[in-house]
This record gives C-alpha cells, sequence and structure tokens, in this order.
C-alpha cells in the first residue's frame, strides 16, 4: 500500500466510527465549566478602603501656612527681623529707629534735628 492508500483508509475510518466520551470525564468537564461560570457571575472580592493617618500637629501648622514654600518665608522673614533688632540700620537723620519706636524721642526737633533757618527765610 502505497501512503496515500494508508491516508486514505484512516480517513474513512475516523468517518464511520463516531467517538464516545468516557463519562468521568464528560462530568470532570461539565464541573470545571460550571465552576468557571460561576467565577464570572460572582462579584470580585471588594478591598477594604485604605485609610491614612490623621496628621500631626506639624504637618498641619506646616500646611497651613503654605507648606515648604510659605515656612521658607518665613524663616527667611524672622532671620531678617532678627537681624535689624541687632544692628537696626540708620535711618539717615542721625537718630536710632528703636528709639522711635519706644518713645524715646520726645519732640519733632529730636525727631528732625532742625537747623536753624538762613535770615533769608525767616518771616518778619
Amino acid at each position: 500500500m502505497t501512503d496515500d492508500a494508508v491516508f486514505k483508509a484512516h480517513l474513512d475510518a475516523a468517518r464511520t466510527e463516531t467517538p464516545q466520551m468516557d463519562a468521568a470525564f464528560m462530568d470532570r468537564l461539565i464541573s470545571d465549566a460550571m465552576a468557571a461560570q460561576d467565577a464570572l457571575i460572582a462579584p470580585p472580592p471588594v478591598a477594604p478602603p485604605v485609610t491614612r493617618p490623621a496628621p500631626g500637629i506639624w504637618q498641619q501648622i506646616r500646611e497651613g501656612l503654605g507648606g515648604w514654600p510659605g515656612l521658607g518665608g518665613l524663616v527667611a522673614a524672622s532671620l531678617v527681623g532678627i537681624w535689624f533688632g541687632a544692628a537696626p540700620p540708620s535711618a539717615g537723620i542721625g537718630i536710632d529707629p528703636a528709639a522711635l519706636v519706644f518713645g524715646q524721642v520726645e519732640t519733632y526737633d529730636d525727631l528732625f534735628q532742625t537747623v536753624a533757618m538762613p535770615a533769608s527765610f525767616a518771616e518778619n
């Protein structure tokens, strides 16, 4: 017999015989299919919501002041204030600005250190 004849004999045998499945195999197949359908129909498990711990007092203060940029500006302004308090700049008028704040200057004459006006500007 040639290869074609053998092949044709196998095809003829396959056409005439109908294969039968084993009953145990069929039961396993059906039970697996039902389990797969139940898994598709059932809702997925829901994870519990993630809770975040309450922010601490320092975090609340930082966020209330505008975060890190706000704190940076506050620190810079505080350091400048300490610097001016330790070494106040002169106002250019020969009087200490701290004296103005704490009331050590009593009259405007003391404040502006008036100079006698020349006679040409004096009134009669």
